[in-house]
């Protein structure tokens, strides 16, 4: 999903392609994540109709991923 938002792998620093992303204060738009985006994490400021669709599909799809981590451990 973090390559698919921001066309980039998480551990790329191409400073050209950082500087066409959007910027920390875009709102309504996916982003990799200003701290974490080197672990794969997206954020999103200010969700809206923009994006609400597919942060609703990617949290259910990482609670579905977690979900099944948990299971294996039981």
């Amino acid at each position: 999903a973090f390559t698919a938002h921001t066309g980039r792998a998480p551990r790329d620093t191409d400073a050209h392609q950082e500087a066409a992303a959007p910027g920390p204060d875009a709102l309504d738009a996916l982003l990799a994540h200003p701290v974490y985006g080197s672990l794969g994490w997206l954020a999103v400021n200010n969700p809206g109709p923009a994006t609400a669709s597919e942060v609703r599909r990617l949290l259910q799809q990482a609670h579905q991923l977690a979900r099944a981590r948990s299971m294996r451990r039981d």
